[in-house]
């Protein structure tokens, strides 16, 4: 299958897809999930969330580009997040690991606790919890969601002991 036997491929477009890509994700045994519409007409993730969840998933991870993950955050749909960093510098001629929230003052700005702080390789990963505007621990329901970000274009974290993980957050085991 298209995940090397792994486990199942599920993809994700919004209702009345091209009818031909559909068919060639099918073909290589991907099975495809039409979600409700959002207002910007990408697949709407409250109710993917909702989705996944009715289809026994409780936990995603999601490793995304700056809008995906900035949609997710402002939808309340992360719960944990894994921060791999780099000692490089890229400024603006980077993308952003985040797109904007539409914040108009700091203290709207979604608010993390760190757990770790732990070196891979190179890079330093860092992992947080998300916490509610009381301060809070907030627990989110099912599905919970994990989002690993990496904003410097690697496909997969580094090389990482999975015991430096807290074991909410650990990654699956490497192929």
């Amino acid at each position: 299958g298209a995940t090397g036997g792994e486990g199942p491929a599920w993809g994700i477009t919004v209702t009345g897809c091209d009818s031909d890509r559909r068919a060639a994700l099918e073909k290589r045994a991907v099975s495809v999930i039409e979600a409700e519409a959002g207002g910007d007409g990408r697949p709407d993730l409250k109710w993917l969330a909702g989705e996944l969840g009715r289809r026994g998933l409780t936990r995603v991870l999601v490793e995304s580009g700056g809008d995906l993950a900035a949609a997710m955050v402002k939808d309340d749909l992360i719960d944990r997040l894994a921060w791999f960093r780099s000692a490089k510098l890229i400024g603006g001629d980077g993308r952003g690991a985040v797109g904007a929230f539409g914040i108009d003052a700091v203290a709207e700005a979604p608010s993390f606790v760190r757990d770790s702080i732990t070196d891979a390789g190179e890079d330093v990963l860092e992992t947080y919890r998300r916490v509610s505007l009381e301060g809070r621990d907030q627990r989110l329901c099912s599905p919970a969601v994990s989002l690993i970000w990496d904003g410097f274009g690697r496909s997969s974290p580094p090389a990482t002991p999975a015991s430096s993980f807290p074991p909410a957050s650990r990654p699956p085991p490497s192929t």
